[in-house]
């Protein structure tokens, strides 16, 4: 159930749209051009910044056992030769850890900056960031996909998702797509289910794209 104020923050210097939410009602709506902007009132709870999954990024990773407050420290040189950028310039954050396995976010610490400048208080309120994936619904074997202008949001897990661009032809899925549906089947973990929010005339497209995740399984269109 969603609550409280919710901030979607735009890097491109254009105006962050915000959204206020009791009971899972939008009873309230703007836009501003600095979340300093935002009243007070509204920010009394904790914020949540909503930030788009192209700067949010979801991996897992194998790790060698032992309590987690030990693997911790090793999780950005675990991942130094995927990243682009040197790894004192991202910050780390580790969810789930199941024995071996461990999965985690990485962002970028300009991207978080520029978020706690943008309030530009020296007491910012409380306030939390997460990926526009997580918007999207969640249920155990089901997978939830948005197509939103040229952008593409897909959520495939409670903590795991995706964005990426959707700039090439609609006669083959995008190639991040393709590569997320070849690992899903190579590690036998397809939904059974993929729930769709996509304008009437991108149906079809979607359809074709995600026909080969689905084979005898129900594309539910939200």
């Amino acid at each position: 159930m969603k609550q409280g104020l919710y901030v979607e923050f735009n890097l491109q210097e254009q105006p962050h749209q915000w959204w206020y939410w009791k009971d899972d009602i939008v009873v309230e709506s703007g836009h501003v051009k600095k979340l300093s902007e935002l009243s007070s009132a509204l920010t009394k709870t904790t914020v949540t910044v909503i930030l788009s999954g192209l700067h949010i990024q979801h991996y897992s990773i194998t790790v060698p056992p032992g309590p987690l407050k030990k693997i911790i420290p090793t999780i950005p040189f675990l991942l130094e030769g995927q990243l682009l950028k040197p790894i004192e310039s991202y910050t780390f954050t580790p969810l789930e850890h199941d024995n071996n396995q461990l999965s985690c976010y990485v962002t970028t610490k300009q991207i978080l900056l520029d978020i706690e400048c943008s309030f530009a208080q020296s007491t910012p309120p409380r306030y939390r960031v997460i990926s526009d994936y997580l918007l999207l619904p969640y249920k155990e074997s089901e997978w939830s996909f948005r197509l939103n202008n040229d952008l593409c949001s897909l959520r495939t897990g409670l903590y795991q998702g995706y964005t990426f661009s959707n700039k090439m032809s609609n006669k083959e899925p995008p190639i991040c797509l393709q590569l997320i549906i070849d690992q899903a089947k190579k590690i036998d973990q397809l939904p059974d289910t993929v729930s769709v929010d996509a304008q009437n005339n991108d149906i079809d497209t979607v359809t074709k794209w995600l026909g080969v995740v689905t084979l005898t399984r129900t594309l539910n269109f939200i």
